[in-house]
Parts: C-alpha cells; sequence; structure tokens
C-alpha cells in the first residue's frame, strides 16, 4: 500500500470513529431525555399529587364552609404562588417586597386629593359582576391550614396606607436623583405595626 492510500484509510477511519462518537452523544442525550421524563416525571408527579390534591381540598373546604359557618368568612382568595414571596415577607423588621409609587402631578396636590385619586383608580373599581377588581389592595396575607390566603383587613382605611414623604426638604422642589434616593430609601422601610 501506498502512502497516500494509507493516509486515505487513516482519514477515513477518523472521521468514521468520529461521527460514531457524535451519534453515540446525541443517542446519550436523547436516551436522558427520555428517562428523564417517562421515569422520573411519574415519580414527581407521584410525589407531588397528594400536596396539590390537599391544596384543592383546603381551597374548596374554604369556599363551602365560610358559606355554612362563618369561621373563615375575612378568607379571601387563595394566594398563587407567584404572589407567595408576599406572605413570608418580614416587612416589620426588613422587608424585601415593599411598593413605594412616585406619582407626578401637575400643580398643586394635597393629601386628600392624593387619597381620592387613588380610591377612584384602584380600590373602588368594580368588575361587570359588581366584586372588586383589586380586593387584595385592602388584605393582608394570613395562613389557614397551611396555605397562604389573602384576608379582608376589617376596618381598612386608605389614610393608614397613602402617606405624604416628611423626610428631606419638605415643601420644596427636588430632582430626580433626590426623587429616586427617598424612593429607594421607602422601599427599604419597615411598615409600622
Amino acid at each position: 500500500m501506498t502512502s497516500a492510500t494509507l493516509r486515505k484509510s487513516a482519514l477515513t477511519q477518523f472521521f468514521f470513529t468520529r461521527c460514531l462518537k457524535l451519534i453515540l452523544r446525541h443517542i446519550l442525550i436523547v436516551l436522558s431525555f427520555l428517562l428523564t421524563l417517562f421515569i422520573l416525571g411519574p415519580i414527581f408527579l407521584l410525589l407531588t399529587f397528594p400536596i396539590y390534591l390537599y391544596r384543592v381540598l383546603v381551597k374548596v373546604l374554604v369556599k363551602c364552609c365560610c358559606c355554612v359557618c362563618k369561621c373563615c368568612e375575612d378568607l379571601g382568595e387563595m394566594v398563587p404562588s407567584h404572589s407567595a414571596i408576599f406572605g413570608v415577607d418580614e416587612i416589620y423588621k426588613q422587608p424585601l417586597c415593599s411598593n413605594a409609587a412616585r406619582f407626578i402631578f401637575e400643580g398643586q396636590c394635597d393629601l386628600q386629593t392624593m387619597i381620592r385619586v387613588i380610591d377612584e383608580t384602584w380600590l373602588s373599581v368594580k368588575c361587570r359582576n359588581g366584586k372588586l377588581k383589586y380586593p387584595e389592595l385592602q388584605q393582608y396575607i394570613g395562613t389557614f391550614m397551611g396555605f397562604l390566603f389573602w384576608r379582608k383587613e376589617q376596618n381598612f382605611n386608605v389614610r393608614n396606607h397613602v402617606r405624604l414623604y416628611d423626610g428631606k426638604k419638605p415643601g420644596n422642589f427636588i430632582n430626580e436623583k433626590e426623587v429616586t434616593e427617598i424612593w429607594n430609601e421607602l422601599s427599604q422601610k419597615p411598615f409600622d405595626e
């Protein structure tokens, strides 16, 4: 055999080996995906199904029980999982999820005007069925049977939640940088109990 033939044979064997390794790698990836999907998936479902079933039963119990015995009539909807962070936030010590809003009003604005605007825009707005559109704005998060629920605040008053900032430069105009500093300060400030 000539050296060119040997080289061609070695090159062919190299590419064949490389292609075989690539095909085997892809087969292994597909098999690991199928293993995860068809073996670990059902195991995960079997482990989580009782928890999901308990969650559904608690939700139904709250709907039925509240209509009959009035023991938990202050309960609202169950807190969805994407909002659960609000239930574990330590708002009276070191809040992580505070909402501080800033508004720009034209002309003079006093606290009563702000309260009226917030009440008309968010708190009193109702859906077509007559229920409040944003009931959570007048509720707090509490637990019932191990799950987080929105609970109605018995003596809700918007004046307890809307305040004028009385920290830096009261009554004076401030620039955008100072507004951002105040906003950051308020969003990290613990709530009053």
